[in-house]
């Protein structure tokens, strides 16, 4: 698939000041006395309501009212991010000076004010944090080889709209005393995403993609030679649901599929195209019966679209399964209505996706007592679960490995329920270890330009990847990893995740 070129955006504005929450360290606790009297002196003066400007500080720049930009670790984005940018922070000074190379993570942080799922942002509060508390873990382990790894975060913003700019600020880091040599995370699959792989690869900077599963988010699929991804693919995903559903769950036999409509998010287009490909057995006639919805969660909008959808239960002939091609931030909303349902509400559902609804089981909660049943199934990109048992781990001493540091930093063993932190962590180990292989037993430091290809170069048995969630390899052609070993798992009406098989 290929995914198609969009206008380049507008160019970033100049530096601005901002609504209050930004985080950094050295300045933090003068900052907030600061703001609490100017709080106070608001309330005093009528209670008038409007946004406390502070600066953004050091390199970044505000960007419609969030700091974006790239940090050190001093600057933690959000308030939630602090104890992880601390570490990273701590840990790019302890090798400064030494000889090693920069590794970027590109995400799009939420605004300081949001917590959990931000209604307007691409990614959670949890989701961020896991993903750079497994980058630090990686560079940690890095670390402990002569090539040193510098760790820098680049915030494109709560909705990646200030990537070109952010990137930008990333080509110049190629000339830091430390290089840098990848661009690891990248958000979603989203336009913006693979603009920003497109203009990073026109640089010549390799990009390793952790969590973006949309089909043709890849090398040939964008045409930007140099972006690789560590997580399997939702074709892959949905061919290991493929493979499991009609061998273990042969009372699932009549579908519809709930779709969102949204054009610009290639996860949800590609799922459902995926689900076509995959499952023409679980519908009468060529294509399926597709239920269009589109919405923000929690809204009437939503929620009537959805119960117009768990309607279909109750009339002739009702579904068996629901195949969700559509966002997990609205899968609770869908799985609320189907077990609030009026009718056959004794009988078993089953709902049926990829990797987005790996925080599930937190968004949903336990079902209520008067609740129909609704189980989930569901693919994730790492599963703790299955990583910690040698019947579904022939790797398992890597991830014990990884578990260990990661306990070592006195991260919460919580932050690694959805994988994230696991697919990041491969990302920059990845880069790093393309990076030593680069020089070999030189003492020059690699360039961006030299890293690239050892990446396309792990492509066999005997050069592999080793990370925390298995050992994999690269696609020579497309980038995508190969090897990955795919978990199924179901969340049960009881609200329990189980493992129910792992396939590859």
């Amino acid at each position: 698939m290929l995914i198609q070129q969009n206008p380049a955006p507008r160019r970033r504005n100049g530096t601005k000041r901002i609504a209050a929450g930004l985080s950094t360290r050295g300045r933090r606790r003068r900052r907030i006395k600061l703001i609490a009297s100017a709080v106070a002196a608001v309330a005093v003066l009528g209670g008038l309501l409007f946004p406390l400007a502070v600066p953004c500080g050091g390199e970044l720049w505000d960007d419609g009212g969030e700091c974006v930009g790239i940090s050190d670790g001093s600057t933690s984005f959000h308030p939630e991010f602090d104890a992880v940018a601390a570490k990273i922070w701590a840990e790019n000074q302890r090798v400064a000076g030494q000889r090693g190379i920069t590794i970027a993570v590109l995400v799009p942080i939420p605004l300081p004010s949001e917590s959990g799922q931000p209604p307007n942002g691409l990614l959670s509060t949890d989701q961020i944090r896991a993903l750079l508390e497994g980058a630090h873990v990686a560079q940690v382990q890095a670390n402990r080889y002569d090539l040193k790894v510098r760790l820098v975060l680049a915030n494109e913003g709560s909705r990646e709209q200030a990537w070109q700019p952010v990137v930008g600020e990333l080509e110049r880091l190629v000339r830091h005393p430390q290089p840098l040599v990848a661009v690891t995370g990248l958000g979603v699959s989203v336009q913006q995403t693979v603009d920003g792989a497109r203009a990073l690869a026109a640089a010549g900077i390799p990009s390793i993609g952790s969590v973006i599963t949309a089909d043709g988010l890849n090398t040939t699929g964008t045409g930007a030679y140099g972006l690789v991804r560590v997580n399997s693919s939702n074709d892959d995903q949905l061919a290991a649901l493929a493979e499991f559903l009609p061998r273990n769950r042969p009372d699932l036999r009549k579908a519809l599929v709930v779709a969102d409509t949204n054009p610009a998010d290639f996860y949800t287009r590609t799922l459902r195209e995926g689900f076509e490909r995959h499952f023409g057995a679980y519908w009468d006639g060529p294509r399926p019966s597709w239920m269009p919805y589109s919405g923000v969660p929690r809204t009437p909008g939503i929620v009537a679209q959805f119960n117009s959808i768990a309607g279909r239960l109750c009339g002739d002939n009702p579904p068996d399964v629901f195949f969700y091609a559509g966002r997990a931030i609205l899968l609770p909303d869908f799985v609320a209505q189907l077990r609030q349902r009026g009718c056959v509400t004794d009988r078993p559902v089953t709902v049926v996706t990829a990797s987005d609804a790996s925080d599930l089981q937190v968004a949903l909660g336990e079902p209520g007592p008067n609740d129909s049943p609704v189980s989930v199934i569901y693919t994730g990109l790492a599963e703790p679960k299955a990583l910690k048992d040698p019947r579904w781990n022939p790797t398992l001493d890597q991830y014990q490995r990884f578990e260990a540091e990661f306990r070592n930093n006195g991260f919460p063993e919580a932050d690694l329920r959805n994988g994230w932190a696991i697919m990041q962590h491969d990302a920059v180990l990845a880069a790093a270890q393309a990076s030593r292989t680069a020089i070999g037993q030189g003492l020059h430091l690699p360039a961006p330009t030299d890293v690239l290809p050892q990446l396309y170069l792990m492509n066999d048995p005997e050069h592999v990847v080793t990370g925390a969630g298995g050992s994999f390899q690269f696609d020579p052609v497309t980038g995508d990893a190969v090897g990955r070993r795919i978990p199924i798992l179901e969340l049960t009406p009881a609200g329990q995740v189980d493992v129910l098989d792992v396939v590859g």
